[in-house]
This record gives structure tokens, C-alpha cells and sequence, in this order.
């Protein structure tokens, strides 16, 4: 959970399934007001913010909220990084391994088992 403060810059990305190519749309908020449970940025459209997880009030899962473009470029390469050992084991698991590993343990199993590590440029990831 980050601590959010007012005059914060946040990064918006959403996901654009039908752009040509599906791409993410990135939009820089600034934040100003924030209560114990909600906070409200300056594009008042996107509506009030959950300052827990950090995703917006009846907004759907394709808006995500991020402090830094290097949060989200992070959060993509751990998603290869879990996509990267389910194509090896056959999609055998489960996919709740956000609260299990960090990303620096997902890298290190797949350079144990010799497989290539993914990239950033592979995740889908390019801001209309």
C-alpha cells in the first residue's frame, strides 16, 4: 500500500483490448485529497480512489494505478515471469503467486532451469 500525499503524480494505465494493436493507455493523475479510505485525483472522471489497493471506485480491472511507470514495467515482467514457468510446467499451478514470491525469486527458478528470461518489451506493454 503506498502512502499517498496531496500534489502526488500518479500513473493510470489501461488496457486498450481493441487499439490496433492492444495497447496501454497511460495517463499521469495528481492527487488532491486524501481521506483513511479514499482519495480524489485532478481527472475526476476516473472517480474516487481506493488508497488500499489503489484501483478506483466501480472501476473495471483493466484501470490500474501505479506510483511510477517503473512500478507497473515491474508488475508486467513479474506477470512474464509467471507466464514464462506455466508454459515449462504444462499451465499446471496456480496463479495466486503475487502473495507467495517476490519477482527476484520467479527469475532466479527460471535461470536455474535454463529457460529464457522474459522481457518488459514482451508483455503486451506499450502506451498508446
Amino acid at each position: 500500500m503506498a502512502k499517498l500525499e496531496v500534489g502526488q503524480k500518479l500513473v493510470v494505465y489501461e488496457w486498450k483490448q481493441w487499439a490496433k494493436p492492444p495497447a496501454y493507455k497511460r495517463t499521469e493523475v495528481t492527487v488532491t485529497k486524501v481521506g483513511r479510505k479514499w482519495a480524489d485525483v485532478d481527472a475526476s472522471w476516473f472517480g474516487k480512489l481506493d488508497v488500499e489497493r489503489m484501483h478506483f471506485k466501480d472501476s473495471y480491472p483493466a484501470r490500474s494505478v501505479y506510483t511510477s511507470d517503473e512500478e507497473f514495467k515491474k508488475e508486467k515482467l513479474f506477470d512474464a515471469a509467471i507466464s514464462t514457468l506455466h508454459k515449462e510446467f504444462d499451465h499446471y499451478g496456480s496463479y495466486h503467486y503475487k502473495e507467495k514470491f517476490r519477482l527476484e525469486q520467479l527469475l532466479g527458478v527460471i535461470r536455474a532451469l535454463g529457460l529464457r528470461e522474459p522481457t518488459v518489451e514482451e508483455t503486451s506493454y506499450e502506451a498508446l
